[in-house]
């Protein structure tokens, strides 16, 4: 044990060492000897020590009270024990990097009125985003069908039509989202059938009106939100979209606010990540346009901590590489 503490290679000292507490006494006094050996050495050494029963059916008390006087952790589980010890390197791993991080400058938070309603709309939550720089879909407010036709030669077909209301927030269950409509006539049809299902599915949702967008090109879809934990603060979380997040959980959260290597870093450490650099020949997408989106994000959670408890976007398109990402779908739940 001294001389793996003496090798600078060696950053821990792992130790697997029956501990069961079912063994019987005389296993018990024999092993006694090496818990007290252990103990004796960790008073002289300054590597980290961690010792380790390889079952998960308990442990001897006397051991763990032995160890417990010189600050070793007595751990079970083979799976669970080396799992703990990977964890206490990523934290280093996380201390050294805050450590090491220049001290951020200053921002002014930008100002919003949130009103008074617990939800905000689509078209009020994405013009939050773009206060914060974050590329939203263009889109038009309209009040009647015609508007709508005129909206959509001025967006450019095909365009994506949904009621804006503060009161139906799943759109797609009430109906009321129409996408990659071509023509005139395909608008007016689709504003007639979207403004009947809203008021079919609530007759009392307030609506402002019907919101013509711009069809976003595909690309790869990002789930971003934000939570505001009343012990933590305000968190932020990036994920791929779809069944990566539904299915896989796949996702990375960080505390706000983030600067672009903690960004990146999350992005990263997405199982589905290489679907954004390009998987199985498809065009690499604009990463460095997530991370940006990711640290405003995180910026507007820091600075609204007050306001909002909870935050989608959903989905965020991240287009090909050098042309940027945008929020198509956006939800504010406030306090």
């Amino acid at each position: 044990m001294r001389a793996l503490a003496a090798d600078d290679d060696i950053g821990m000292i792992v130790i697997c060492q029956d501990s069961e507490e079912r063994m019987c006494d005389e296993e018990i006094e024999l092993y006694s000897h090496i818990i007290n050996a252990l103990a004796e050495v960790r008073q002289e050494i300054t590597k980290p020590m961690v010792i380790f029963s390889p079952l998960s059916n308990g442990l001897v008390p006397a051991f763990i009270q032995r160890l417990d006087q010189v600050g070793v952790p007595l751990l079970q589980g083979a799976n669970e024990s080396l799992r703990a010890v990977r964890l206490y390197f990523d934290w280093l791993a996380i201390r050294r990097r805050v450590a090491d991080e220049k001290v951020e400058k200053a921002f002014t938070p930008i100002a919003f009125d949130f009103g008074a309603d617990k939800s905000l709309s689509e078209r009020a939550s994405k013009k939050l985003l773009s206060a914060y720089g974050i590329p939203v879909a263009a889109d038009e407010l309209v009040q009647t069908a015609e508007e709508a036709v005129r909206a959509a030669e001025a967006i450019g077909y095909p365009v994506v039509m949904k009621v804006d209301s503060p009161d139906i927030l799943h759109k797609t269950e009430a109906g009321i989202v129409r996408l990659g409509l071509q023509s005139a006539d395909e608008v007016r049809a689709a504003y007639a059938e979207i403004t009947a299902n809203a008021k079919a599915y609530d007759s009392t949702a307030r609506v402002s009106g019907v919101s013509v967008q711009e069809m976003v090109p595909k690309g790869v879809e990002i789930l971003l939100g934000v939570k505001n934990d009343a012990i933590f603060g305000p968190s932020v979380m990036v994920g791929l979209g779809g069944i990566f997040v539904e299915v896989f959980k796949d996702y990375a959260l960080r505390l706000a606010p983030l600067d672009e290597a903690a960004a990146m870093e999350m992005i990263d450490s997405l199982k589905g990540s290489k679907l954004l650099y390009g998987a199985r020949g498809a065009q690499p997408a604009d990463v460095p346009a997530l991370a940006d989106a990711l640290v405003r994000l995180s910026r507007l959670a820091k600075d609204h901590a007050d306001n909002i408890a909870e935050m989608d976007i959903n989905p965020l398109i991240v287009l090909p590489k050098g042309q940027g990402v945008k929020a198509v779908d956006a939800l504010v739940v406030q306090k």
